[in-house]
């Protein structure tokens, strides 16, 4: 795990930010094994509302990994304290455009949830 030296603020505001994240929606079919899903913006969207009031954001940074797609989530504070949550890599099965999109935006969503 990376950080800033602190993240006490950070750690802070994460503590009062928690309670008001509601669950994603689960609003998207996934034929394959006929069940329901939330995706990426449906987790975007239920993180988007309740951090901004606490002084939060964060960034998803992209990596280059070969034949996948890596994205590392880095909550940030307004004290400018930082806290990584590592690379969630997500292999490319299909290499074209298509394949890699999607790749990366599972990637983003599971680093994000």
């Amino acid at each position: 795990m990376n950080k800033s030296d602190s993240i006490k603020e950070l750690a802070g505001a994460l503590v009062k930010a928690l309670p008001s994240i509601e669950g994603a929606k689960k609003d998207k079919n996934n034929p394959a094994f006929k069940s329901k899903y939330a995706d990426l913006s449906s987790v975007t969207e239920a993180i988007d509302s309740a951090i901004p009031a606490h002084g939060l954001s964060y960034v998803q940074v992209s990596h280059d990994r070969e034949n996948a797609a890596a994205i590392e989530t880095i909550i940030l504070h307004a004290s400018g304290e930082w806290l990584s949550c590592g690379i969630v890599t997500v292999p490319v099965t299909k290499h074209d455009a298509h394949g890699f999109g999607s790749a990366l935006t599972y990637a983003r969503r599971y680093s994000l949830s």
